[in-house]
């Protein structure tokens, strides 16, 4: 393996393009996924539990819509070596000339991502905490959308953690009770989701990325509610709303997406 173009950068690290062999010789394109901070001596050893326990999540999940891994390196460097896609799906749905997108094509993709919402729920139970564009990239020649950054996923025993005081939430985008307790579940993850089809069928803006975390905070706790994007589908909107009830209870379940 080696390191060839820097494209992304996520919450642990750097993604660059490079190329893998095989032992029977074949050599295809993938991403690396790479543990990096500031220096060196910056590399916790909690951010190498981290490290393993999201490659020990990856390497047990298989879906059409989750990129597939290809392995690990843990020397000199920790590198998390996965498919190559070409495209983040925040990027592309900004980027593409909508000209050829139209109501079914931005559902077909919301289709994809509730998949994998009902997928990882049945593996009993991998609560992902980071469902956005930003977390898929998408296929240039089938536009099959994967889900990439698997950065804050955790495989629990329940339906339901409570997560470490130091945690870091992405406040914009959390789920009410995410926000009081810093507590997770599968309904958290349906939360994001709904706020996930909104971006897509909003061509990659996301609903109150420019609002103050505190007016976020208190629409969040009264009650979110979101204008009908251009080209959804009335149907597709109820389903959103759905995922955005306040109470979890309420809410739709991975399998009713």
């Amino acid at each position: 393996l080696q390191r060839k173009e820097k494209i992304w950068q996520f919450d642990f690290g750097l993604v660059h393009t490079s190329y893998y062999q095989r032992k029977n010789s074949e050599v295809f394109e993938v991403l690396l996924k790479c543990l990096v901070r500031k220096s060196p001596d910056k590399v916790s050893k909690e951010d190498v539990e981290d490290f393993f326990d999201i490659s020990d999540i990856m390497m047990d999940l298989k879906h059409e819509n989750i990129i597939e891994f290809v392995g690990i390196v843990s020397y000199p460097y920790y590198i998390i070596v996965t498919e190559f896609v070409n495209e983040n799906l925040k990027t592309h749905l900004k980027s593409v000339s909508h000209y050829h997108y139209n109501a079914s094509d931005y559902h077909r993709i919301c289709v994809q991502i509730a998949s994998v919402l009902k997928y990882l729920e049945l593996q009993r139970y991998v609560i992902h905490r980071k469902i956005c564009c930003n977390s898929f990239l998408i296929t240039a020649n089938t536009a099959t959308v994967k889900l990439f950054n698997f950065s804050r996923a955790r495989k629990v025993d329940s339906d339901e953690f409570v997560g470490e005081e130091t945690d870091d939430v992405d406040v914009i985008g959390a789920a009410p009770e995410t926000l009081k307790s810093n507590f997770y579940s599968t309904k958290t993850d349906v939360w994001s989701a709904g706020f996930t089809f909104w971006e897509v069928f909003s061509k990659g803006e996301r609903p109150f990325e420019t609002t103050p975390l505190e007016l976020y905070i208190a629409i969040c706790y009264t009650g979110v509610f979101l204008e009908i994007p251009d080209s959804c589908p009335v149907g597709v909107f109820n389903v959103i709303k759905s995922c955005l009830r306040s109470k979890p209870e309420h809410r739709l379940t991975s399998a009713e997406l």
